[in-house]
């Protein structure tokens, strides 16, 4: 109850307040976080948006909710969905299990979403799903459920009715590939977070979870490339104009390893992808950019040594997939022997036996692709909304 009083509070005291009706629109994007990315894909239908986040607050849908029955929070989600009318809504937040009992509330509507991140089995959403019960989950449904790879899709398939559609990274399937420039650049990708995290009923310390695996593997780099002739390199998580988060991001790394990091800086729209696709290796532990890296036919490393470390299920390279704990490309254990042995390779393959390699794995079955996004295109073109 503190935690819904405070929830309210913040809300009033920061949030844009709205006073006019919400705008009546064929589709409704809930959660307004990274909306940007669905805009131009929604622009015909001139979509609505539903913020969750503390953003904007409308006051009519507000007084409506108070007056309703059950949760305040679902009472407001409610009160948005009739006041706009939409024939679908569509949200980026796969883990957001608000989403998935609207259906059941709202039959005649639509629902689909898109998955933004990779997901492991505690932390995101089937841990949660799991201790919930059977009763409770024949509510959920979601009618599309896009989905990075076939095998996440069965995952969610286990506890949300409704179609499972391939289409990997919407965000990837749009950004063009650059050419290598710098082959003898290592890359690492940061995952840089603050705090520490709740999972399998533990609390485990910002140390063990996030401090302790980058430690392992961003030394056993940073020796590789002293002995090799590399170039070692970090992909921020945060650019340069987010700040106060980019110079609490340098000093960790920096703290780290002795302060001998260099960030890399491009002036590309995307400066993430442009960096996975112009360095000659990345290596990454469990980040999605590492596998989007993969499916762009980037040359790239998955150490996903966080399992290990923490003592976690799901956090295997590639879960839900049962695939070797090394291989080609992979290894779930925090060695640097194994570590030496990946690199050598991705350094020393050719580009056609890279392909090859990627291709034997079947990187689909990481992360799929669908250039400028079609798929989803042909979805919403199929449903007939009113444009």
């Amino acid at each position: 109850m503190l935690s819904l009083w405070r929830s309210i509070f913040y809300y009033v005291l920061y949030a844009r307040w709205q006073i006019r009706l919400p705008r009546q629109s064929q589709i409704l994007i809930f959660d307004g976080t990274n909306s940007d990315l669905l805009l131009p894909l929604l622009r015909p239908w001139n979509p609505e948006v539903l913020y969750l986040r503390g953003e904007v607050l409308n006051l009519y849908c507000l007084a409506r909710s108070v007056c309703r029955w059950g949760m305040l929070r679902d009472a407001y989600i409610d009160s948005y969905v009739e006041a706009v009318r939409p024939e679908l809504v569509i949200t980026l937040f796969d883990n957001d299990m608000r989403f998935y009992a609207l259906s059941t509330r709202h039959p005649t509507i639509k629902t689909l979403f898109i998955q933004n991140g990779w997901r492991s089995y505690y932390a995101d959403v089937f841990e949660r799903l799991d201790q919930i019960s059977i009763e409770q989950r024949k509510l959920f449904h979601v009618d599309y459920m896009l989905v990075f790879n076939r095998r996440i899709g069965d995952e969610y398939a286990r506890y949300i009715s409704g179609k499972i559609v391939t289409v990997g990274s919407i965000k990837n399937n749009v950004i063009r590939r650059s050419n290598m420039c710098r082959p003898e650049v290592l890359a690492f990708i940061s995952q840089y977070n603050e705090g520490g995290i709740v999972l399998d009923g533990r609390s485990i310390s910002h140390n063990d979870f996030f401090k302790k695996p980058d430690a392992i593997v961003l030394g056993a780099l940073l020796t590789y490339a002293r002995a090799n002739e590399k170039h070692l390199v970090i992909i921020p998580r945060y650019q340069h104009n987010q700040r106060p988060e980019r110079k609490r991001e340098e000093a960790y790394y920096r703290e780290m390893i002795d302060g001998t990091v260099e960030f890399l800086e491009t002036n590309a729209e995307n400066p993430s992808y442009a960096g996975v696709d112009t360095v000659g290796v990345s290596v990454a532990i469990d980040t999605t950019l590492g596998y989007e890296s993969l499916a762009r036919g980037n040359r790239t490393a998955i150490f996903s040594v966080r399992g290990k470390i923490c003592g976690l299920k799901g956090y295997s390279f590639g879960w839900p997939l049962n695939v070797p704990e090394t291989g080609f490309f992979w290894t779930n254990r925090a060695d640097v022997i194994i570590f030496t042995q990946i690199l050598d390779r991705l350094y020393s393959v050719t580009n056609e036996a890279w392909k090859a390699e990627l291709s034997a794995f079947g990187v689909d079955n990481l992360m799929c692709t669908d250039p400028g996004n079609s798929i989803l295109k042909h979805l919403l073109n199929g449903l007939d909304l009113s444009a």
